[in-house]
């Protein structure tokens, strides 16, 4: 019973005066003479505790009334965070939009300047060896696709379709090194090859020694072969490395494209 009276002291304390406050008023209440000196002695010799009683059930009150204001603060942090997650995903969803309203401006630029027969296709999957040799579309056989055919977006040439299922087909990018694109310098209409190095540039072969081209100057299909129509943009010449020795300049290529944003493409189908 001690032990149990040392380790609840504060509440035994506080039940104590409490008990003792109101034995107080008890007594104060059938004494019908207030000048009586016993209920004065009483008065007087117990009035300190009553005191500390009340100051202690006023420090309670306080603490209680802390400790429902930090519930409450609580409540309105969860309910803020809430709001702030909520807020982030509209946000979210708003960039989204403004991005497709972006892609879907540079789509319709495209078929309003171009003369090609196109069909749009959205990208559904990558190679996940090399990422920079293929895509896969949503558009097959069943949309008129067929192997051989030129893809491209709003930026320039991105390469051909190489495999055709019905509703799906195989893009062989123009960075793959097995892509080889016949090219013309826009502005000098010097020739060459464009073919795909897995890396940040192509390299254009066969572009003779004092040919006159600078860095910046833009690189398109010339349409030779028959796949890449005429006039596509391919990129600029980023870096010409002129050697003393051979007949061709080493020159690369910077991509019109940028191949690991692709989202949606054309496929350029035959007349």
């Amino acid at each position: 019973m001690i032990k149990l009276l040392i380790r609840y002291k504060p509440i035994s304390t506080l039940f104590f005066l409490v008990s003792t406050s109101l034995i107080l008023l008890s007594v104060q209440t059938k004494i019908p003479n207030p000048t009586d000196s016993v209920q004065k002695f009483v008065f007087v010799g117990i009035y300190p505790f009553q005191l500390a009683a009340a100051n202690t059930l006023r420090k309670a009150y306080h603490i209680w009334k802390s400790y429902i204001y930090l519930v409450n603060v609580e409540q309105e942090n969860v309910r803020l965070r809430e709001q702030i997650q909520i807020l982030q995903m509209e946000k979210n969803e708003y960039v989204e939009t403004a991005l497709a309203y972006e892609r879907l401006k540079n789509i319709l630029n495209l078929t309003d300047v171009t003369s090609l027969n196109t069909v749009l296709a959205r990208v559904i999957g990558r190679d996940s060896t090399n990422w920079a040799s293929t895509i896969l579309v949503d558009k097959g056989s069943s949309h008129g696709i067929e192997p051989n055919l030129a893809v491209i977006t709003h930026e320039g040439i991105v390469g051909y379709t190489m495999s055709v299922s019905p509703r799906a087909s195989k893009i062989l990018l123009a960075s793959d090194p097995s892509c080889s694109i016949a090219a013309i310098i826009q502005r000098t209409r010097d020739q060459g090859v464009v073919q795909g190095q897995l890396t940040n540039y192509y390299k254009m072969k066969y572009l003779i020694q004092g040919a006159d081209v600078i860095e910046g100057d833009m690189v398109i299909s010339s349409g030779l072969g028959g796949v890449i129509p005429k006039g596509l943009v391919i990129g600029k010449i980023a870096r010409i490395n002129k050697k003393s020795d051979g007949l061709f300049l080493d020159v690369d290529i910077e991509p019109s494209v940028n191949f690991s944003k692709l989202e949606e493409v054309f496929i350029v189908k035959n007349k």
